[in-house]
Order: structure tokens, then C-alpha cells, then sequence
């Protein structure tokens, strides 16, 4: 027969012994184990704390004497290092356990423990005994303990879990004892374990856990000393104690059948009564106070708080379509003890008592169709639910046309009405009706006739004040007192179509100015349309109108649809369109153009602005180089700054036809007049001398001829003398033929270059009968002049 000791050392580490309050050592009782079995019924378990160390004794029995130095230990499926072994005698062999933590699955672990000898018969190992080591933590020690007795029959108590790691399978109880010491510090430190100590079982969920005493003791001079214990396997964890006395842990049960009702016919007033808590101490033994809490509507954002000792309270005056609601606590009268829970709140709602105190306030829209005639568009505002009574069922217009009969038309429940008035004048009111009835008191609204509105307001002007709202001011229409104005501002679209917002204001003024602060959800880089209308006996008049941004920015796009038009040699035509109001963001001041050549880096850019506001929408850029390809890009710009520059675009300048015209001109013009001037430069010098080289060969000695023996060739003075000379050739025709050519040549008077040649020509065919008709036509006195001697 073999047997297991076991020796538990609770420690934090290896090696290092705790200094908490477990004990350091445990010695359990010994396990008598039958070698060779291979299981034990319901075996003793051997506790500890994780990190701790365990020593484990197999002692053999006297038929396995001596076989202790062969013993082999396993924990669970893993061998245990021979390290850890250690035989005491050879009967007797022990095992260290060193660093224990719980299994994976568990935070209570459960390890076997086999104590085995080498197998015999083709057995590896022989199994002697085995024991459960379990490794888990003690109990959580619970804290914060409150009570409180909400009858005469039992306490409730709770508690919270200090934070650590919690085990499985551990159990919470409260303890207590009853004294008729006070609640003082001796009493509180007196030792927990005395027979007078009464237990309750706790209910524990997550870190909370609650405990109840079913029997207490009213008696004067009761006072109730609890904590609260944890027991498991390891250990047993106790909270502080804490002492109370039962009428200052008194919480009454909330009060009962709250309820809200209305009282009175002609002013119905609201009611709420309640009645004392049920289930509780008596009403004679423990008076309470009471704490309403009064909302008249749900929304309300706090309540209106009323004390009181009785059960019933007149809260408030009935007001239609509201849903009131209240709910109550109780606390004792002296203050002892907590307040209760609230009540469950009781509510009410409130129907129509009523018809609306009034009519919508009403505004116009007044446009002109495409068929000439005018459209009338009415709009008002909602009632709110004091003024409708709750809410309003239908609105219904009345209209009383000139000349016509009234017209009563039920809209529904809506906010607009159309109506073509054909240039007539008008009137025009709007009833609102609920179950009860209609409004009396109604706006009226006139519209005179097209053509007969009133003058409109002079100088309006409109301002921003803080970027909240608008400063609107002007002056009265000159000649007329109006009744009162109406303001109108609306979002300035491209149409001024956006929904109206208006306000009515009394003339009441003295001063010839008016002004006025305008407050609303104003939007930033929006446009807005504000018109002044003065109100005169027969409706509004003509309106002054500015507009306004609450706050500008720049635009968010760039000029759209850039074009290029009319290039020429020194410019071109750049066009672009308006940009929409709705991307604007402010007023459009101009416009900035950058150009340069394309050729060129960017940094040549040049820059052309344009004021004149959002109208601009083209510009001739000039200046430009011919034949020269441009990049172009144009933005707008408000006084926050620049938009975006819009995509490039890219333009060639023309030729300049022109100039190459009067440059190729010049230039052909010029070569002509030198190559004409260097002509006449060389017959005029070199001609004597070209004439004697060429023809002095081919020209006979007129001394030869026989016609010319007694002819004298030296060159007259005088025409007179040249004309005998020619009275003396043989031909009378040749005479004729002379003079009438001599006459022509002192007519056109030729230049001398033209005679010298002429010269040259006769004297080459002046021995040749046939070239006399030729030489009829010299001018002989020419001829002479260039002739040499």
C-alpha cells in the first residue's frame, strides 16, 4: 500500500513565501493509494493560489520497498522534470510544483497528479496513485455596502466587487448581528465570528451583488452591524463592517395612482393628486413630504418643482393640445432615511378648448402672366400651437374682388394660394379653423389695381451688422404718409423667386428716417433681396429694393464659355458668360485677364482689369505681337478676393498684310530707282565715248560725200544758222521733213540722252539712201552739240 502527502507553500514567486493571511504551510492528510490501481473514487483535492509551489509526497508501500528512486511524476499529460524530484528515504519520493497556474479553460483549474513506476508486461508506466492539485484564486473582497428598508418587513442591500480576478464557485454571504450599541467605532470592530452572527445567501451578476434580511426589529435603539463574506475552496475574503440604525436607511416605496385631470369649465385648471405609498410603514408612524415634478409639455427643457405634505396640488392653467406630465417622490417628514423612487409619471393630454385666437399673417407675390394679365400668389406664415389652439384644421381665403362678389374658397391645411386678378384691385384675408371654430381676428391685405400703387420708400438702404443680421433704413415717399411699411427680404436668385420672409412695421417714427434690425437664418455668400414697402389706406405700394450678402467670398467657379473671336494682327475679341447668382458668393467687382505667349515660360504673364461689375462680359485685348500664339485665362473677382481662373485658351494672332504689302513696295520700289539711277549715271557720263568706240567705224566722213562738199559742219550758233545748212541738201522733202521734226523736238522737248542716240542712229544710216527718212527726223543742232570735231 502506497500513499501521497501533500505540503502546499502559498507565495507570490518562486522561491518567495506570501505575507498575506493563508497559511504558509498546509498539511493535508495523507491519500492511501493500492499500487497498481488506475483510478480513485472521489479522491481529496489539494488547493492553491496561482504562482505558488506545492510539495507532493508519494510514500510507498512495503511491497514496493525500495523503489523510490524510480518513481516517475506527471502532471496531467506532461512529464515532470527530474529536476523536481526528490526521495527522501527509499519508501518515501517527492515532487516539487513550482509557479502553478490556473488551466486555459478555467480560471479554477483542475491538475492530476499521477504517481507512477516504470511498467512491467510491455507497460510503459505504472500507475500508483493520483490526486487532484486545484490552482485558483481567492475570493474578491466586496465593498461599498448600502441599505436601505423600504417596509417593516425586510432590508435590501448591495455591494460591489473590488477589482481582481474572480473565481468560479464562489459564494457570498451577508452577515449580520443586531445590537443596541450605536453605530460608534467600538462597536464596529468587534469580532465577527460571536454566535449571535445571522446569515443571508447573496445574488451576485457581473461585479454587483444583492443581499436581503427578511426579519427586522423596529424596537428603539436597534442598530444593524453587516459585511459581507466570499468563501471558496482557498479561502474566505470579508468586506468592512457597516452599522446602521433603521430609520436612517428608511427608502419608502414610491407614491400611488398619480394622476392628472382638469377642473373648472369656464378657466379649466390642471390637478394632480397621488396617494400614500403602498406596501410600506403606516402613513401615522412615518409621515413623508413629497417632491412634484411638473412638465407642461415633453419638450419642456426643465421642470417646475413643488414640496408638499398633502396628496393633491393645483399646478397649472389648462392650455390647449399641450401633454402635461408629472411624477412623484416621498421621503420622512424629519428627513430620515432616502427619498424614494419616482412615481411612474403620469400624463395628460390636453384637446382643443377653442378656436385660434387669430388668422395667419399674410404676404403677396404679385407677377405678370405671359398671357399680359397679373397672377396673385398669397403666402403666410403658421400659427403656433398657443395661437392655433393646438393646431389648425384648414385655412380659408376670402377674397372680395372689385365689382365682384366675395369669394370663399378652404384650402386645407397649406401655406399657399394662386389666384389670376385680371389688373383689378382686391382684398384679401385668410381665416385659420380647428374643431372648434374660426378665427376672428384676421389680416387684412389690398392690392390697388395695376398702375395705382403708391410711391415707394426713398433711399433704402441695407447694411450687415455682424454677420447676424441686417441694418435696414430709409425715408418716407415724398408727398405721402404711410399707414405703417412692410419689409420683405428673400433669397436673390436669378429670378427672385426664393420663399419671402417679411415684417410689419407701424409708423410710429416722428423722424423722416426709419430703420430697423432684420434677424433670421441669414447664410453666408448667399444673396438677398430686401424691399421696403410703404402701406397706404388702398394696399402697398411700389417697392425699393437692394440687395445684400451677409458675408462675401470669393466666386466658386470661373467665368464660363470662354471665346475667342475676330483675331487679327495685333488682337482678338475675348467673350465669356454671366456667371449663375447661386455661385457668385458676393458682388462680381470685375474681371482680371492673363495672357502671355505660349512660347514663354508663365512668368511672362501679363494682366489686363476690368471693372464694371458682372456685366462685363467681353474685352478687345490689344497690343498683341503678330503671328504669335497666345495662352489666355480670365477670372472673376469680389472684394474677398480672386475666384478660380478658368481653362486655358489659346489664340493665334494674323499676319499683318499691310505692312508686308508696303514693305515688299519699298523694297521693289527701291531696287528699281537704283538700278534706273545707276542707267542714266552711266549713258550720261560714258555715252560720248560708248558712241565714238561702237559706231566711229560705220559712220562715213560727211567731208566725202558729194552732196555735202560745200557744206560747212561746225555747230551753229543759232537755229537761223542750222536752218540754212539744211536749205542746202539736194532733196527738197528732206527740208520739210527737217523742219516739221525740229519743231516737234522744241515741243516735247526731249532730254539729251534721247538725242544723242537719236544722233548715233542717223549717222549710222546716213550713207544709205534708205535711212534718210530716218534722218529727216534728227535734230541736227543736236547732233552738232555731241558730234565730235
Amino acid at each position: 500500500m502506497s500513499r501521497i502527502i501533500v505540503k502546499l507553500l502559498m507565495c507570490c514567486a518562486i522561491g518567495v513565501v506570501s505575507d498575506n493571511k493563508w497559511p504558509a504551510i498546509v498539511e493535508p492528510p495523507e491519500i492511501q493509494i493500492v499500487p497498481g490501481m488506475s483510478a480513485i473514487n472521489d479522491p481529496l483535492e489539494v488547493q492553491a493560489v496561482p504562482d505558488s509551489s506545492v510539495t507532493v509526497r508519494c510514500i510507498l508501500s512495503t511491497e514496493l520497498h525500495n523503489k523510490a528512486k524510480d518513481v516517475i511524476w506527471f502532471l496531467g499529460k506532461e512529464k515532470v522534470p527530474e529536476n523536481q524530484y526528490n526521495v527522501t528515504n527509499s519508501s518515501v519520493a517527492e515532487v516539487h510544483l513550482i509557479n502553478l497556474q490556473p488551466t486555459e479553460t478555467s480560471m479554477l483549474g483542475s491538475h492530476l497528479l499521477s504517481c507512477c513506476l516504470p511498467g512491467i508486461n510491455g507497460s510503459p508506466y505504472q500507475l500508483l496513485a493520483v490526486t487532484n492539485v486545484i490552482v485558483s484564486y481567492p475570493p474578491c473582497a466586496p465593498f461599498n455596502i448600502t441599505c436601505y428598508t423600504m417596509d417593516i418587513l425586510y432590508m435590501n442591500c448591495s455591494w460591489i466587487l473590488s477589482e481582481c480576478v474572480e473565481p468560479q464557485k464562489t459564494i457570498f454571504h451577508l452577515r449580520y448581528d443586531v445590537s443596541t450599541h450605536p453605530c460608534d467605532n467600538v462597536y464596529k470592530n468587534m469580532p465577527m465570528g460571536h454566535s449571535a452572527v445571522k446569515s443571508s445567501l447573496c445574488d451576485v451578476q457581473g461585479d454587483q451583488g444583492w443581499c436581503r434580511i427578511n426579519t427586522l426589529r423596529w424596537s428603539a435603539g436597534r442598530y444593524y452591524r453587516l459585511w459581507v463574506e466570499g468563501s471558496n475552496a482557498i479561502g474566505v475574503n470579508n468586506s468592512s463592517i457597516s452599522c446602521h440604525s433603521l430609520w436612517n436607511i428608511v427608502k419608502p416605496n414610491p407614491p400611488s395612482k398619480v394622476n392628472l385631470s382638469l377642473s373648472g369649465s369656464l378657466a379649466p385648471h390642471l390637478q394632480i393628486h397621488w396617494l400614500y405609498p403602498e406596501g410600506g410603514l403606516a402613513s401615522s408612524f412615518f409621515p413623508l413630504v413629497y417632491e412634484i415634478h411638473y412638465n407642461r409639455n415633453s419638450f419642456d427643457p426643465e421642470p417646475q418643482v413643488f414640496f408638499m405634505e398633502n396628496t393633491s396640488r393645483e399646478l397649472d392653467m389648462a392650455v390647449s393640445c399641450t401633454n402635461p406630465s408629472a411624477r412623484v417622490r416621498a421621503q420622512s417628514v424629519k428627513g430620515y432615511g432616502y427619498w424614494s423612487d419616482w412615481s411612474p409619471l403620469a400624463m395628460l393630454k390636453i384637446a382643443q378648448l377653442q378656436a385660434p385666437q387669430r388668422g395667419p399673417d399674410i404676404w403677396r407675390d404679385i407677377r405678370k402672366t405671359s398671357e399680359g394679365s397679373y397672377s396673385l400668389k398669397l403666402f403666410w406664415k403658421m400659427l403656433s400651437k398657443h395661437e392655433a389652439q393646438c393646431f389648425v384644421q384648414t385655412y380659408t381665403v376670402v377674397i372680395q374682388m372689385q365689382d365682384l362678389p366675395r369669394s370663399v374658397q378652404d384650402v386645407g391645411n397649406t401655406t399657399t394660394f394662386q389666384i389670376d386678378i385680371n389688373n383689378n384691385s382686391c382684398c384679401v384675408e385668410v381665416w385659420a379653423n380647428n374643431f372648434i371654430g374660426t378665427s376672428q381676428n384676421n389680416t387684412r391685405l389690398c392690392i390697388p389695381a395695376v398702375g395705382q400703387f403708391g410711391k415707394p420708400p426713398c433711399d433704402v438702404k441695407v447694411e450687415r451688422a455682424n454677420h447676424k443680421g441686417l441694418w435696414v433704413t430709409w425715408k418716407p415717399p415724398s408727398e405721402m404718409t404711410p399707414l405703417r411699411y412692410v419689409v420683405e427680404w428673400r433669397k436673390g436668385h436669378e429670378l427672385d423667386t426664393g420663399p419671402a420672409q417679411w415684417m410689419r412695421v407701424h409708423n410710429s417714427n416722428k423722424s423722416d428716417i426709419h430703420r430697423i434690425y432684420l434677424t433670421g437664418e441669414f447664410v453666408d455668400y448667399v444673396r438677398y433681396k430686401v424691399s421696403v414697402y410703404a402701406t397706404f389706406p388702398g394696399g402697398e405700394g411700389e417697392p425699393s429694393s437692394e440687395y445684400v450678402y451677409i458675408r462675401q467670398g470669393v466666386p466658386q467657379v470661373a467665368p464660363r464659355n470662354v471665346r475667342i473671336q475676330n483675331s487679327s494682327w495685333e488682337g482678338f475679341d475675348l467673350r465669356w458668360d454671366v456667371l449663375p447668382i447661386s455661385l457668385r458668393k458676393g458682388f462680381i467687382l470685375g474681371y482680371r485677364i492673363f495672357y502671355w505667349p505660349s512660347n514663354k515660360p508663365p512668368s511672362s504673364v501679363q494682366n489686363v482689369t476690368l471693372y464694371g461689375g458682372e456685366l462685363v462680359q467681353s474685352y478687345r485685348l490689344l497690343g498683341l505681337e503678330p503671328d504669335v500664339e497666345y495662352v489666355v485665362r480670365i477670372l472673376a473677382f469680389t472684394e474677398a478676393g480672386d475666384g478660380p481662373q478658368s481653362n486655358l485658351k489659346k489664340a493665334i494672332t494674323s499676319l499683318n498684310t499691310g505692312m508686308n504689302v508696303v514693305i515688299w513696295v519699298s523694297v521693289i520700289s527701291g531696287t528699281l530707282l537704283l538700278v534706273l539711277t545707276c542707267t542714266i549715271m552711266l549713258v550720261v557720263y560714258r555715252q560720248p565715248a560708248i558712241c565714238v568706240v561702237l559706231y566711229s567705224q560705220q559712220v562715213p566722213d560727211p567731208k566725202n560725200c558729194s552732196w555735202a562738199k560745200d557744206m560747212d559742219f561746225t555747230k551753229p550758233d543759232t537755229l537761223h544758222e542750222a536752218l540754212k545748212v539744211v536749205s542746202m541738201l539736194p532733196e527738197p522733202w528732206l527740208l520739210q521733213l527737217e523742219l516739221q521734226e525740229v519743231s516737234q523736238i522744241t515741243e516735247h522737248k526731249l532730254d539729251e540722252s534721247e538725242k544723242d542716240a537719236s544722233a548715233c542712229r542717223v549717222f549710222l544710216n546716213a550713207s544709205d539712201p534708205s535711212g534718210m527718212e530716218e534722218a529727216g527726223k534728227l535734230d541736227i543742232s543736236s547732233y552738232w552739240s555731241t558730234s565730235p570735231a
